[in-house]
């Protein structure tokens, strides 16, 4: 598929889907900062005024897990009832206080307080960040957009990975705060969806908006499509009948299709991914790696960033749907092969051989999870709706 548009251009939807993006950005340096920070925590000169316990340490990684729950409905709603624009706008908000908590104060309730304030809103940003970039982009370049969620968490990743093996702790955090804050200056400029906006009512500025968005005139026979097909797809949704919770477990087929997806998306998050990119330098510092571990862990994020790039190769080219079939199986095989090297602590096979699996589990993880994210959501009735 062609990515270049017969009219118009592109690259103002590149810019506002790169903009969106740095809260992925931000979320990927805040998922990072544990595995580079565990030494300076648990060290004697610690900013906490105490070395903190590996319990300590997990409680604090684990904050924003927990909090990112909460989010999720919340934001659901900010960006149902304010706008896309105006959500986002919260998120990176939230996410620069949160780096400000860290700034202001060392103690260890002040690092619990700021990863609730990092968690909340990441999640939002799984949940808004791709109904937004779907609703401002084009056919043609939707499927590489979309891309751009996890290749920007992982370039957050990598940096943050990168910054804190290097820099001083409060240095890191100075660095860290100014992208959301650039996200949310940045956001006053950028365009309200204009799926949003046809739902509000104000159909004159969503046809400025795709015209903005497009490089194209407002009457423009492209414009003027792109407008109609979002008023009908909105008449379609208002003429459907509301379905609660109830209503889908009343019926065999709903319940059993619903509990099929939540059983398949609970194992797909429970891959361990998460936990290797948090403990990163531990891991590689258990299996006796004393030449910087912080350092070697900068190979995790690059390889992640690695699969994500190729992602945004194939995505529009092969479609979401066409995976290589040896991916299917890798992401099978490789976990288990990880825990065997992992745990086989009684032989000579620790370290790099370690290393390496865990590499390419983490390359598999992001290759099988990139099409999923690309999959478009709906134009008119999001996910919360």
């Amino acid at each position: 598929m062609s990515l270049k548009p017969e009219r118009g251009h592109t690259y103002v939807q590149w810019m506002v889907a790169l903009l969106a993006n740095t809260t992925l950005l931000t979320y990927g340096l805040q998922a990072g900062w544990i595995s580079p920070m565990t030494k300076t925590l648990q060290s004697e000169s610690s900013p906490t005024g105490a070395a903190l316990s590996d319990n300590d340490i997990s409680l604090v990684a684990s904050m924003l897990c927990l909090s990112a729950m909460l989010g999720v409905a919340m934001f659901a709603y900010i960006a149902d009832t304010y706008g896309r624009r105006v959500c986002i706008m919260t998120i990176a908000a939230l996410q620069a206080l949160s780096w400000l908590v860290k700034l202001c104060t060392s103690s260890f309730s002040g690092l619990l307080i700021a990863r609730v304030l990092c968690g909340i809103p990441s999640g939002g940003c799984f949940n808004i960040i791709p109904v937004y970039v779907k609703e401002i982009s084009q056919d043609n370049i939707r499927g590489v957009l979309g891309t751009l969620l996890i290749l920007m968490q992982n370039v957050g990743i990598l940096s943050m990975f990168a910054l804190g093996s290097r820099l001083e702790y409060h240095t890191v955090l100075w660095i860290a705060i100014t992208v959301p804050i650039a996200t949310v200056l940045l956001m006053l400029k950028a365009p309200e969806s204009p799926a949003f906006l046809v739902k509000k009512g104000n159909i004159a500025k969503a046809e400025a908006t795709v015209a903005l968005l497009r490089g194209l005139e407002v009457t423009d026979k492209i414009v003027m499509s792109e407008i109609e097909t979002m008023q009908n797809e909105y008449s379609q949704f208002k003429s459907l009948p509301n379905i609660s919770f109830v209503s889908i477990f009343k019926q065999k087929s709903w319940r059993n299709g619903f509990l099929l997806s939540l059983t398949i998306m609970s194992i797909f998050s429970c891959n361990g991914s998460y936990a290797i990119m948090t403990f990163a330098s531990a891991i590689l510092s258990s299996f006796g790696v004393t030449v910087s571990p912080e350092l070697q862990a900068l190979s995790f994020p690059a390889v992640m960033l690695l699969a994500s790039l190729l992602s945004l190769f194939y995505v529009e080219r092969l479609g979401r749907k066409v995976r290589p079939p040896t991916l299917q199986i890798k992401s099978v095989l490789t976990p288990p092969v990880c825990q065997h090297y992992s745990g086989n602590r009684d032989t000579k096979l620790l370290g790099s051989r370690t290393n390496m699996s865990e590499l390419e589990y983490t390359r598999t993880y992001q290759c099988f999870r990139k099409p999923f994210v690309c999959e478009d959501p709906p134009l008119s009735r999001s996910i919360w709706y």
